[in-house]
């Protein structure tokens, strides 16, 4: 079907049928219906969507001049209706707003016609943005605020007294209300204002094709200001003038034309104005588009590599052309700064540029030595655009040949080696093309996402963050006073930054993506002459860069057999150090909000821990009884400056576990051995909620008679609640009491501040240790809509040792899902020693430590059987 063919109105046949239409709000709304149809129709037959795009506005027009001259509008000399913003442009999607001006030539108190004419276009189903403005009105109100004025800038006549929409055009013209500089920079602050909305990268789980960085919005802004300052309407124009060349013409029009298909698939997906690629429509995009999966990556994994791609080259265009605008516009007029450097490069104007435009291709080593300088001279504010645009001429220099040659092998060593603006260079290196032209391995990550909830960037992106991260630990002790400090002590900072940048570049190759970035980093070691302790070190910190999370979220941490056992798999005292780097900057950098203060904690326990227990480690291990001694030494100087007696607490001690002591710190068993002794009544629950805990969250404090429900109980109120349980501790005196610990956050991953519920969670967790026969109903809630894209199949694990049993259940992290655990325990009589909930993005992974009603491990397959089931039925009701 070509463009010709693709008619969405019959002009005569509209005009005739409109005059005996009894409803003809109804007419038009029909009208604009079938042309809807027509076009989701041409679009599945493969029409090009700017064919379509140019069809609806025609349509549109037609639409709205009939209307408007329906009310006898178009007779009036005082009014002018005119297209503006993306109407006015002619980017018309599905169900795009309609953005409309009505010029007059003076106030209108009461225009009933107009208002008819407004009314009929809502009747018809259009999202209207309209006003009313006199030119004097459109001046004060563009002059206020530049988005109104760009909003006018794109404007087409519709219908009217056409001297009005000249007049307008006039107040639109350079030096009139903007100059050219004056509306440059106010777009450039926008669009700094909306990148740092969407947190300076477009490669989120969601992203927005329109407004975010790479998105649509990046080529309106180029257009706005070529119009503006040139003249031009479009990317054409641009070419015309030879703003642009004809190389970065295809990759504009060609990026310009695949968002343009997604956003128009995304409109009739959603049958609604929509931009964001939601999990709702992702996977049925990927399928329309015929991505299918393919061993080791899914479809809609290679539908979004797409995606990342083309916005990637399209922010490097908006990059490029941004800083073109800047010497033309801002540095035209005014004398040139310019500052020596070598023979190759200088500073102009704040910005670096190369003194000739072959220096590349003559001197290819300064391909590298370009990032070099940016990070030795903090000075520069980024790269002259006709440096950029060589960068680009020549960067397909950087080959296999000059990947081996170690002068360029050296500079590379040296990017890293650099104090600051690391992590920057990098992702310029990316933006020019040049990093994954000397790292071919780098080049499959590029774009890579995983389709999941954990891993909210693309692996390339994620990568760049997680150096960032350590780069700031560096720079400031504001960021984290112990990484700032470990950072400082490091020995070769570099080969913790070589091991950053390629602990993940394994992942999608089908391989155990650790084992596989070990290899990758023992060939460029290798290559680039690292030492054989370094290149040990770069390699086992690949392989490894999940160890230590995994062990302080999932092991009981406060087993010294545990951290012993953790301890012995360090090959030298100093990789802990940067281990512990290294694992706090990647849970950083893979999803902000799954930093808290209670993965801090548990991270900062095992390190010091570990740091502690490697001086022994192979000749006479610390053990529990010293950690337990040392700890109650600790405990009682607190107490004994709090004025209570040593035979009070020492009493009362020899009536607590072993498992209590090695999994509270000293000042929480101070806190909570002097909350025991105040009590006056025993026979009543003692409860304590407060915030100075060791493990960074909320404790809730619970010391009462002990009973079988009680941890059910507990968890489904917390639950009930709102709150997240992070790790549970129960604990029984020989004196038949329960000491229960749980560390709870809020909603937001934050410890309880919120006085009112902090009194709320006290009133109904102490009402319901007061009623333990009663059983709290578990709380009905929505699966949240992202959670509803996934399926997970429940895994029930046990692993038995003649202390207990470790029950591991991998679920789905819905809503209630801890509480609902909780039953199945209580239905069986489970007891529960401690757990830990960990959730990994749709994935919870929790632990539990439990034994039978008879304190015995679940060693027998039946009793194993009877629980998984159980669990498995709760979590499906």
């Amino acid at each position: 079907m070509s463009e010709s063919r693709l008619t969405l109105f019959k002009p005569r046949t509209f005009a005739r049928e409109l005059i005996i239409a009894e409803d003809k709000a109804a007419y038009f709304r029909e009208t604009l219906q079938q042309g809807r149809e027509q076009m989701e129709q041409a679009f599945k037959q493969g029409l090009p969507v700017a064919d379509i795009i140019k069809s609806y506005v025609k349509l549109m027009d037609f639409l709205l001049c009939q209307a408007y001259t329906l009310f006898a509008l178009s007779k009036q000399l005082n009014l002018c209706l005119i297209a503006v913003g993306g109407y006015g442009r002619s980017e018309l999607f599905p169900y795009s707003d309609i953005d409309l001006l009505v010029l007059t030539t003076d106030q209108l108190s009461s225009e009933k016609n107009l208002e008819k004419f407004i009314c009929l276009l809502w009747d018809m189903g259009l999202e209207v943005g309209h006003s009313v403005r006199t030119l004097e009105e459109c001046a004060l109100q563009a002059k206020k605020d530049c988005t109104v004025f760009t909003n006018i800038l794109e404007n087409r006549y519709l219908a009217g007294h056409r001297p009005l929409h000249r007049s307008l055009l006039k107040l639109l013209k350079p030096g009139v209300l903007y100059t050219s500089q004056e509306f440059f920079e106010n777009k450039v602050h926008e669009q700094e204002q909306r990148y740092e909305k969407y947190e300076r990268t477009a490669y989120h789980l969601e992203p927005n094709i329109k407004k975010g960085p790479g998105g649509l919005r990046d080529i309106h802004v180029i257009t706005w200001i070529s119009k503006f300052h040139f003249g031009g309407i479009d990317l054409s124009s641009m070419l015309e003038h030879r703003f642009i060349n004809q190389s970065e013409y295809k990759l504009l029009t060609q990026g310009q034309n695949f968002l343009c298909h997604i956003r128009f698939a995304l409109h009739l997906a959603a049958k609604k104005r929509e931009d964001r690629l939601l999990f709702d429509f992702q996977i049925h995009l990927a399928e329309s588009f015929h991505y299918v999966d393919k061993p080791h990556v899914k479809g809609i994994e290679l539908f979004m590599r797409d995606y990342f791609r083309h916005i990637k080259g399209l922010r490097s265009l908006n990059d490029l052309l941004l800083q073109l605008f800047r010497e033309m516009i801002i540095g035209g007029d005014r004398p040139s700064k310019i500052k020596e450097i070598d023979e190759n490069f200088l500073i102009h104007d704040d910005y670096l540029a190369i003194r000739s435009g072959t220096i590349f291709k003559h001197q290819p080593e300064t391909l590298l030595t370009l990032f070099v300088l940016l990070s030795q001279h903090p000075e520069i504010k980024g790269v002259r655009a006709k440096t950029i645009r060589s960068i680009r001429r020549y960067r397909h220099l950087v080959n296999e040949d000059y990947r081996n040659q170690p002068k360029h092998q050296r500079l590379f060593l040296e990017i890293f080696k650099q104090k600051i603006n690391i992590a920057p260079n990098l992702q310029r290196m990316v933006r020019y093309g040049i990093l994954e032209n000397y790292l071919p391995e780098f080049a499959r990550v590029v774009g890579q996402m995983q389709y999941d909830l954990y891993h909210i960037y693309t692996v390339d992106q994620h990568t760049i963050f997680l150096i960032r991260n350590l780069c700031l630990f560096r720079e400031t002790k504001n960021t984290d006073p112990l990484c700032h400090t470990i950072m400082l002590g490091l020995p070769n900072p570099e080969v913790l930054l070589i091991a950053a940048f390629y602990h993940d570049i394994g992942k999608g190759s089908g391989q155990d993506h650790s084992l596989y970035g070990a290899q990758l980093v023992e060939h460029f070691s290798e290559r680039h002459n690292l030492s054989q302790s370094n290149k040990q070190l770069a390699s086992w910190l690949v392989q490894n860069h999940l160890l230590m999370s995994q062990v302080a979220q999932r092991k009981d941490i406060n087993d010294p057999d545990i951290v012993n056992e953790f301890a012995r798999k360090l090959v030298h005292p100093i990789y802990l150090e940067y281990l512990y780097l290294l694992t706090v900057a990647d849970i950083k950098a893979t999803n902000p909000a799954l930093w808290n203060s209670w993965r801090d904690s548990l991270l900062k326990q095992l390190y010091h821990t570990t740091k502690r227990a490697l001086p022994r480690i192979h000749d006479n291990p610390i053990s529990k009884r010293e950690i337990i001694h040392e700890l109650q030494q600790q405990a009682m100087q607190r107490l004994i400056q709090q004025g209570i007696g040593k035979n009070q607490f020492i009493t009362l001690w020899d009536t607590f576990s072993d498992d209590y002591f090695l999994r509270e710190s000293e000042k929480d068993i101070a806190h909570h051995t002097a909350l025991i002794l105040s009590r006056k009544n025993t026979e009543t629950p003692l409860l304590s909620i407060r915030n100075d805990h060791s493990k960074g969250g909320t404790e809730v404090f619970i010391h009462t008679k002990e009973l079988d429900n009680l941890f059910a109980n507990c968890v489904i109120t917390l639950d009930r609640l709102g709150l997240n349980i992070l790790e549970a501790s129960i604990n029984t005196s020989t004196e038949g009491y329960s000491l229960d610990t749980y560390i709870v956050l809020d909603q937001k991953d934050k410890p309880l501040t919120d006085k009112e519920l902090i009194t709320r969670a006290h009133k109904l967790v102490l009402k319901q240790l007061n009623h333990l026969e009663t059983h709290p109903s578990l709380k009905k809630r929505r699966l949240p809509r992202q959670l509803k894209h996934f399926e997970l199949r429940t895994e029930v694990n046990f692993e038995t040792n003649r202390h207990g049993t470790q029950l591991q259940i991998i679920a789905l992290d819905r809503p209630g899902l801890l509480a609902r655990i909780a039953k199945a325990f209580n239905q069986l009589s489970i007891k529960v020693s401690h757990a830990k909930i960990f959730t990994h993005g749709e994935r919870a992974e929790d632990i539990f430590y439990i034994t039978n009603e008879n304190e015995q491990p679940l060693d027998n397959t039946e009793q194993q059987k009877a629980l998984e089931k159980v669990i498995l039925d709760n979590i499906k009701s």
